[in-house]
């Protein structure tokens, strides 16, 4: 099966504890679902209906995954600002 991914996506844990996930690219901010894959910490997302691969989850952030039902989704805007949006997660069984 044939998926995009995102480039250059880094995780990481707000100071108030949640899910952050930035990338380089803004089109990928605008994902709609975040999937996480507890079985091989594999977290992807959706957007436009377009499913793409963003990476694998360090394992220090599994928990944060795993307790919070949306994820911050940051990337920088051509015009010079931060474009900061938010997903939901769901997780896969």
């Amino acid at each position: 099966m044939f998926m995009l991914s995102a480039d250059d996506a880094s995780f990481s844990c707000t100071p108030q504890g949640q899910a952050r996930i930035d990338f380089k690219d803004p089109v990928f901010v605008r994902a709609d679902t975040v999937f996480y894959d507890p079985a091989s910490n594999e977290v992807s997302a959706l957007v436009d209906g377009i499913q793409f691969k963003i990476g694998q989850l360090p394992r220090s952030l599994t928990s944060t995954f795993k307790t919070h039902s949306s994820v911050i989704l940051t990337a920088p805007h051509p015009q010079g600002f931060e474009l900061v949006l938010s997903a939901r997660i769901s997780t896969i069984h």
